[in-house]
C-alpha cells in the first residue's frame, strides 16, 4: 500500500485520506462496510469497523471471500452480473452461485 500511495502521491499520515486516523469517527452516521477476502484493504474494513463500533455507531459488514478489491463494490458487482458477458462476469455469476448463502454479514442494531 505504501507504493500505491506514494505513488498516487497521497498523504498516508492525513486523517482525510485514512479514514482510521480521523477524530470525528463518532459524528459517522450508521455505515456499512464491504470487503473482499482477498483485496489487500480487507483489513482495513474490519478495523473501521471496530472502531465504529467502540464509538457507540451502528455498522453493517459485508464480506465477500473468494473476490478481490473491486471499485464501486456491490453496485458495480450488480451491474456486471446482470449485462455482462466478459470474463468478469462470468466469474462473478460463478462465485455468486457457489458463495450466495456463504456471503458473511453482520448488522448491529
Amino acid at each position: 500500500m505504501k507504493t500505491f500511495l506514494e505513488a498516487a502521491d497521497i498523504d498516508f499520515k492525513d486523517e482525510k485520506t485514512v479514514i482510521t486516523l480521523s477524530k470525528d469517527l463518532g459524528k459517522f452516521p450508521p455505515t456499512c462496510i464491504s470487503t473482499c477476502g482477498t483485496d489487500p484493504l480487507r483489513d482495513d474494513g474490519r478495523v473501521l469497523e471496530k472502531m465504529l463500533k467502540k464509538e457507540g455507531l451502528k455498522t453493517k459488514s459485508d464480506r465477500y471471500e473468494g473476490l478481490p478489491h473491486i471499485p464501486g463494490g456491490e453496485k458495480f458487482l450488480a451491474n456486471v452480473v446482470k449485462g455482462g458477458s466478459g470474463a468478469l462476469s462470468q466469474e462473478v455469476r460463478r462465485f455468486k452461485a457457489r458463495n450466495e448463502p456463504h456471503v458473511r454479514s453482520t448488522h448491529d442494531g
